[in-house]
């Protein structure tokens, strides 16, 4: 007697379901992915700040004249924003001048490895988790040129200006409290795009030529959509031309 044979059904494989960052909008997941980044590069200062000033506060240790390169980078700092420059020197404890110099250098290192990470793969490690990367108009990474005209320019130098204007002439100077407000607001602004602009593409991208995508959906790159736009126009002409002749 036969034994009956057993067919198996080959089920598709489920393919894996998108985390939780990417059933966000791409807006919001490019706001969380730079407020990521950002956090990371000041608490990469706050914290060896902080333990500086802890340090500093102890009168058991000895104390040695402040590093020269702080000097410079306070004093450069009080100006604009209108804080006590202080030109005598100065003395803290011996730990604190490392920990004060870390703080200084850790965002301009940690800044940097962004940046390049940015230019050579289009993403960082905030962006990658989000599930988004910036692209330019041939679907590549931007490299260094743009990306520096993408941050530089367009997410901090125009936005950080124009609050830096508004408060100097107003009657908010020279409250710091009042110039952070400002400076979030006039970021946040340009990072989602203005309601007058169409599709709502930030400045930033739209100065270096880039644009932010979805990892997750297929990208036409712009030239080739240009194309595809000429070709369309093209077959559009060449029915209208047989239409006439017919």
């Amino acid at each position: 007697m036969a034994t009956p044979s057993v067919r198996r059904s080959h089920q598709p494989s489920r393919t894996k379901e998108p985390g939780k960052s990417n059933s966000l909008p791409l807006a919001t997941r490019r706001i969380a992915a730079w407020a990521v980044e950002m956090t990371l590069v000041v608490t990469s200062g706050l914290v060896p700040f902080g333990m500086g000033a802890y340090a500093n506060s102890r009168s058991d240790l000895n104390r040695v004249p402040l590093n020269p390169l702080l000097v410079q980078t306070e004093r450069a700092i009080a100006r604009p924003f209108a804080l006590p420059v202080s030109y005598g020197t100065r003395n803290v404890a011996s730990p604190t001048n490392l920990l004060w110099t870390i703080a200084l250098l850790a965002p301009l290192t940690l800044s940097g490895w962004q940046l390049y990470m940015l230019a050579k793969t289009g993403s960082t490690l905030a962006k990658h988790q989000f599930g988004i990367k910036v692209i330019n108009a041939e679907g590549k990474p931007p490299g260094f040129k743009a990306v520096l005209v993408r941050e530089g320019l367009g997410r901090w130098g125009l936005p950080m200006s124009v609050a830096y204007f508004l408060w100097h002439n107003s009657f908010l100077f020279p409250s710091l409290g009042a110039f952070t407000s400002l400076a979030t607001i006039m970021l946040v602004l340009e990072a989602r795009g203005f309601p007058w602009q169409q599709n709502r593409r930030a400045l930033h991208d739209k100065l270096a030529g880039t644009n932010t995508v979805d990892v997750a959906k297929p990208v036409t790159p712009l030239f080739q959509r240009g194309n595809q736009g000429n070709q369309s126009q093209l077959s559009e002409k060449d029915e209208e031309a047989r239409s006439h002749q017919l």
